[in-house]
C-alpha cells in the first residue's frame, strides 16, 4: 500500500519491507484484511472498487497524486 502511496505521488524514495509482529500482550489479527462481504453481495450492494483505483482516485481528488501537482 505505501509503495502504491509513493508511486501515485511521484516519490521516489528507497521503502523497505518489515515484517509483521504481535507484541507481548497484543491482539492477533488476520495478516489479510481483505474487505469482502458476502452478505452486501447477497443483498445486491454495490462491490468495493479495486483498491489501487480507489486510492488513484482519492489521490487525485485530494491533489495528492503526481499528475495533479501539474
Amino acid at each position: 500500500f505505501t509503495q502504491a502511496v509513493m508511486e501515485l505521488a511521484g516519490v521516489d524514495a528507497p521503502i523497505e519491507p518489515i515484517a509483521t509482529e504481535i507484541g507481548p500482550g497484543g491482539i492477533d489479527l488476520p495478516l489479510n484484511g481483505v474487505l469482502r462481504s458476502r452478505r452486501a453481495e447477497a443483498l445486491g450492494l454495490t462491490p468495493l472498487r479495486p483498491w489501487r483505483g480507489a486510492l488513484a482516485d482519492y489521490m487525485g481528488r485530494a491533489g495528492l497524486a503526481a499528475a495533479a501537482a501539474r
